[in-house]
């Protein structure tokens, strides 16, 4: 081990302990780096799969954890659990479809849809927006409504003249606050280009606090997609481009054609734990010390490398698991801690921190009396 991390460990142990510095230097030295290794050694080993939330690899490593807890004897924090279950679900992956004039153009779009319902979209009422300006340099909306409707939109910065400035100094381009607060139907973003989508489906992993993030569905769809839909009005997504940008004009216009799409999702419970154990103080139990260090990293890429997570953060779990069992050690001789100590390893960490933001709106124990560690 590094040797920053057992001064680490030596510091932490001096401080939380809050006892001489004789006793505090006892079991300082009590610390066991081969243990941290061994800690370390088997959070970063193939078996774990670099511990992605919700994956194989995390639930075997929370097992592991959890295991360790019990073999330094140090009692389950969650009242009588080790687990706090996060209140995440896992988005499966869906039989989609987009079909006009009955072919199904399955690998020219992509999709996304937060809105946990069904998106099954027939449509027939189009709104072409160019690029989706809603600016006071360049409207796309203008007369135009577009509620309960398909609104389509160009991907890019807008449209640019022939000296090559841009015909607008709008920072929101496609301007999807706008789009969203005028209720559509959905929005079909269209990416230039022939481009295929093979992967338009993921395997994703949401978490109730970011449920409202994306009210609309939306779907990314090719240049050969865009054509089919537009070819009622005999018009191109080229062509549209290019008279926006000859005459730095909108060219906003709705239309009618039939196309049927299925957005459908469905969703399951995730398996995401934070893992919570407690060393119980003395004469000031009812204040806490958290000690912490997550133990999620983001697994495996799509071309088979594993990300073990080393330093983010195997290396954190080795030393808090050390510390806490020195502790305890401490606490059953008598010279334990006076506050009693938290012992939190979050999940989710690098989903955006929501094993330790959950942890914290979902306190069980009283806030107030809550120290930082």
């Amino acid at each position: 081990m590094k040797a920053g991390i057992v001064i680490l460990s030596f510091l932490s142990v001096c401080i939380v302990l809050e006892a001489q510095d004789k006793i505090a230097l006892q079991y300082a030295e009590r610390l066991d780096s081969m243990r941290m290794k061994a800690t370390l050694t088997r959070l970063v080993s193939d078996e774990f799969a670099g511990r992605k939330s919700n994956e194989e690899g995390s639930l075997l490593a929370a097992d592991y954890i959890i295991g360790q807890l019990k073999q330094n004897n140090i009692k389950e924090g969650n009242r009588d659990s080790y687990k706090q279950n996060i209140e995440a679900f896992h988005r499966e992956k869906p039989v989609k479809y987009f079909r006009l004039d009955d072919f199904n153009y399955d690998d020219c779009y992509s999709y996304s849809n937060n809105t946990f319902q069904d998106s099954v979209i027939s449509a027939s009422d189009i709104v072409f927006a160019g690029y989706g300006l809603y600016h006071s340099t360049f409207n796309d909306f203008a007369g135009i409504d577009i509620k309960d409707k398909i609104v389509m939109v160009v991907e890019g910065d807008g449209p640019i003249n022939k000296y090559g400035v841009r015909c607008h100094s709008a920072s929101d381009v496609p301007n999807m606050k706008y789009i969203e607060s005028q209720k559509p139907v959905a929005v079909l973003i269209v990416k230039p280009g022939f481009r295929t989508f093979s992967t338009y489906s993921s395997k994703s992993l949401h978490f109730y606090s970011n449920r409202d993030n994306e009210s609309l569905p939306r779907a990314r769809i090719n240049e050969l997609l865009a054509n089919r839909i537009l070819e009622p009005v005999d018009k191109t997504i080229k062509q549209l481009q290019y008279e926006s940008e000859s005459g730095c004009k909108s060219l906003s216009f709705e239309f009618n054609n039939e196309f049927v799409f299925n957005g459908d999702n469905s969703y399951r419970l995730a398996d995401v734990s934070n893992i919570i154990g407690v060393i119980e103080g003395s004469d000031l139990k009812d204040e806490y010390v958290v000690l912490s260090a997550h133990y999620d990293h983001i697994g495996i890429t799509h071309r088979g490398k594993i990300y073990y997570g080393a330093d983010d953060n195997a290396s954190g779990v080795s030393v808090v698991m050390e510390i806490a069992r020195v502790m305890n050690e401490a606490e059953k001789a008598g010279k334990g801690p006076r506050r009693s100590v938290v012992i939190l390893f979050p999940n989710a960490e690098e989903d955006g921190l929501y094993g330790s933001g959950y942890m914290l709106k979902n306190l069980f124990i009283p806030s107030k009396k809550q120290l930082p560690a």
